[in-house]
């Protein structure tokens, strides 16, 4: 699995979610979402997190992946 679209059903991201998803390269995070924890993904991650608010929304970004990049104000582009 390399690409996640999160349903805009979820709204809260817990931590070590993502954590052992060493094939995840793009997720998609929708508007729903108001809380993602810390260590969501693994430290060594190479990550693309797409997400529809703007940077500040929500604090911690890029939620335990140094390698993780965020991408503000997106849409679905998956």
């Amino acid at each position: 699995l390399e690409s996640i679209v999160v349903p805009p059903s979820v709204e809260y991201i817990g931590r070590r979610a993502f954590q052992g998803c060493d094939s995840l390269k793009n997720i998609f995070l929708p508007i729903s979402i108001n809380t993602v924890m810390p260590l969501t993904f693994s430290e060594e991650m190479d990550i693309d997190v797409y997400v529809e608010w703007s940077e500040g929304d929500i604090v911690g970004a890029p939620w335990g992946a140094k390698g993780g990049r965020i991408h503000y104000d997106a849409g679905v582009t998956m």
